[in-house]
């Protein structure tokens, strides 16, 4: 929209030299100038979109590596119950957790200091915390995990803020579970 405006603010200046309303110098100067502005605001533009794509494929990257770390940890358990990994792999299990736990900083970080992390992006490493979260054993680990890791103070304060609402999560599926049970009777 706004890059629209400089260009019909160029194109009322060519006119303007044109029916001779303004000097042709000054009204190519001052078209020039205009087109000048426009062409950056679409650089800086394609520069910041570049940005939320870097920031998507290193999410996606970051996502990848903990998911190998979690089938590693799951091979070597020989089993994929979150219990039993992390009771027969407990470093390996723990540093997936970490791992995640980084993943979740470096979306909040990118994010609050608008290093190309949209909105969108930066919900769906919340999203895909929460949804680990809802595993009691890495949500446990978790708690652990973000007390004993040097992570940013602001890293410290969502991350059991992301703990508290999934359990309201929990216990708002369970009142729901239960008065599906009681309208069934």
């Amino acid at each position: 929209m706004l890059i629209a405006l400089l260009v019909a603010a160029a194109g009322v200046l060519v006119g303007a030299a044109f029916t001779h309303s303004l000097s042709g110098d000054v009204a190519i100067a001052g078209a020039t100038a205009v087109i000048t502005v426009a062409g950056l605001l679409v650089a800086v533009l394609q520069w910041r979109a570049g940005l939320a794509e870097k920031a998507l494929d290193a999410l996606y990257q970051r996502i990848t590596l903990a998911n190998k770390m979690r089938l590693s940890a799951s091979d070597a358990a020989e089993s994929i119950n979150e219990d039993e990994i992390a009771r027969k792999e407990p470093d390996n299990y723990r540093f997936f957790v970490f791992t995640e736990i980084d993943s979740l900083e470096y979306a909040a970080v990118r994010y609050r200091f608008g290093l190309g992390m949209t909105d969108l992006i930066a919900r769906r490493a919340v999203d895909h915390f929460m949804r680990r979260c809802e595993e009691r054993t890495f949500l446990e680990t978790a708690h652990f995990c973000i007390d004993d890791g040097a992570y940013l103070d602001y890293t410290k304060k969502i991350v059991p803020k992301i703990f508290e609402d999934v359990e309201k999560r929990k216990a708002e599926k369970a009142a729901r579970a239960r008065t599906l049970v009681k309208q069934r009777r």
